[in-house]
């Protein structure tokens, strides 16, 4: 009875080992962690690796993965980022694999001792000892029901109910990492802090060095993110991945170091132990902060006007720096550009669906385009991209050339006087005694533009109107009396152009309608500009009326901001040698203002910084 029981067992375990060894067979490829037997694969495992890097412990796991049939052998670090390894070898003792790392060859090796992987990471500039513990494929729950959460199972969204966690968490990296990151300076960093700068609310966690209460593993601190605990309120406008990544991101940067909590690893027992699903949850919009402020009805910067259809493609000369000289010939630039929003509607510049930009160095509306989403952002100011500027996003209804927009009032002509560099552009400002720019004024949603031409004195609004599906822009100008004639380019003749007002009168010139007003005459106009599609300037003519004075609009009015936003103060310690009060910056406030914070010295008797 003994051995026909012994006998049964062994042939199940010799069927189960033949159906294994025919999976491996299927799924492993010649560079697969094999030797010359099936019983020698380590498909499956992951390790949580240590590399002692100079003065820092790096961390990640090393992941022995099948992917579409192919054994997958990766390195996945948050603080690295992602090496799929190549040239891999070895036996069911021994392990090599090579990948790139900084640019650089690095080889992998080392010698399996039970659960532990001892090795070496060689490089060029040395050898970094590797350390990789094996993570447990024993399944693990951890019991939550005597938790007070905020929310019952019944209140959480429906959108929580067939979350594939495991899913989300073992496709964690860098990236998630980052995004994590970001997530955290937006949402968390007020309450609970950093370990230099201390959080808004004393009951806060701080999880660098406190436990915490309902648990320090991914899904407890889900839980906690969605579910709402203590003084916490559920997140509820975070999807299960923004959660998870801004989870990774606090659990690697400081729960991983925090001594009064044991670090629960996201193993594969782990993993298996959470609830099932096959659903990401709602798709994560974009994390675009740089579009998301609220920056007002105008932005100045340095753009690119260019018609998303039809305009040039973007250009960088390639190779690497010193840059040879670009082409920017036929780029309309307006390096000193206001541009500003037409339409109305919450949410400032960003949101709007038209805008005009003025260059005040040239005196000139470089153009006036409509669309969704303002320009593309790109630019160090912006959304952080290096070697290059925001070029306007939708349709370009009309253009000017990077010339004087006025001509010079001695003169009449519009020939660029300024200085240009070898690649044949013009910089900076136009003389002060052709024009001059004053500055603006913001009244309400009126924003108006002082400047002068000769000793003529000019205020401006940029505008627009629609009729009929149609829309055309507008400039409203109030000029003063002038000792000369003055002679402003509109737009290219092909647009149409009609003008309100009196002492004033339109012609061609140059290939651009020309706005030309008398010498010691006030002039009230308000300029009409359509494209080619606009039928008739008439119908927006008639309804418009006459010209609204501006003056009107630059002796101050309401102010802008009226919401309070709260910060704090944490004052140093007394009686220590060097105290440090902490301002804490207002990360969340009305506008999703970026902050973007400097340092300041003071010298000595506290007057000078």
């Amino acid at each position: 009875m003994i051995s026909k029981t012994v006998s049964e067992l062994e042939s199940r375990l010799i069927e189960k080992y033949r159906l294994r060894c025919a999976s491996i067979l299927f799924l492993v490829t010649l560079s697969a962690l094999l030797g010359t037997g099936c019983q020698k694969e380590r498909f499956g495992e992951w390790w949580e690796y240590t590399i002692v890097w100079d003065d820092k412990t790096l961390v990640g796991t090393l992941k022995m993965d099948g992917v579409d049939g192919v054994t997958k052998v990766s390195l996945v670090s948050l603080d690295w980022g992602t090496y799929d390894l190549e040239n891999v070898s070895g036996t069911a003792d021994k392990f090599v694999g090579s990948f790139t790392l900084f640019k650089s060859k690095a080889r992998l090796e080392g010698t399996f001792k039970g659960d532990t992987l001892l090795g070496n990471l060689r490089l060029k500039k040395g050898n970094y000892p590797f350390v990789a513990i094996k993570l447990s494929e024993i399944p693990s729950e951890i019991d939550r029901s005597e938790i007070p959460y905020v929310l019952s199972d019944s209140d959480v969204s429906k959108d929580e109910s067939n979350i594939d966690h495991a899913g989300i968490l073992a496709n964690a990296d860098r990236n998630s990492f980052l995004r994590g990151e970001r997530i955290y300076v937006a949402n968390c960093i007020n309450c609970h802090g950093t370990e230099d700068i201390e959080g808004s609310i004393p009951l806060s966690n701080k999880f660098w060095k406190q436990p915490l209460k309902a648990g320090s593993d991914a899904f407890s601190m889900y839980q906690s993110v969605t579910r709402g605990f203590g003084s916490m309120p559920p997140q509820v406008a975070l999807t299960p991945q923004e959660k998870y990544d801004v989870i990774s991101y606090i659990r690697h940067k400081y729960i991983r170091n925090n001594t009064s909590e044991v670090f629960v690893a996201n193993s594969p027992g782990y993993l298996a132990g959470l609830p099932k699903g096959n659903s990401r949850g709602p798709k994560a919009g974009p994390y675009q902060p740089w579009s998301d402020m609220d920056y007002g009805p105008f932005l100045i910067n340095t753009y690119e006007l260019v018609d998303g259809e039809t305009g040039l493609e973007r250009y960088h000369s390639p190779g690497p720096v010193p840059y040879p000289d670009e082409d920017y010939s036929k780029n309309n630039f307006a390096y000193k550009g206001i541009a500003i929003r037409l339409d109305k509607g919450e949410g400032g510049v960003s949101k709007g669906k038209a805008w005009m930009i003025f260059d005040h160095d040239l005196m000139r509306v470089a153009g006036g385009w409509t669309g969704k989403g303002f320009v593309d952002w790109d630019g160090i100011l912006l959304n952080d991209k290096h070697e290059t500027y925001p070029r306007t996003v939708g349709k370009l209804h009309f253009g000017t050339a990077v010339s004087p927009g006025w001509a010079n009032p001695r003169t009449g002509s519009f020939v660029d006087p300024r200085f240009r560099a070898r690649d044949g552009r013009a910089f900076g400002p136009l003389p002060k005694v052709w024009a001059d720019y004053k500055g603006l004024y913001h009244h309400g949603d009126h924003v108006i533009i002082s400047y002068r031409v000769g000793d003529a004195r000019i205020l401006e609004e940029l505008g627009m109107e629609s009729h009929d599906d149609e829309v055309v822009f507008t400039r409203t100008l109030d000029v003063t009396p002038g000792q000369h004639d003055l002679k402003m380019k509109v737009a290219p003749i092909q647009n149409k152009v009609a003008v309100i007002g009196d002492n004033v009168l339109l012609e061609k010139e140059e290939g651009y309608t020309v706005l030309k007003i008398s010498h010691g005459a006030t002039a009230r106009i308000k300029l009409f500009i359509g494209d080619t599609s606009v039928e008739d300037l008439e119908p927006f003519m008639e309804n418009s009326g006459l010209p609204e004075p501006l003056i009107p609009y630059t002796t101050g009015g309401n102010p802008h901001y009226m919401k309070k936003i709260k910060t704090a103060i944490v004052p140093g310690r007394e009686g220590v040698s060097f105290a440090v009060d902490q301002l804490l910056p207002p990360f969340e406030n009305p506008w999703a203002s970026r902050m973007k914070l400097s340092g300041i010295d003071f010298k000595n008797g506290g007057r000078t910084a």
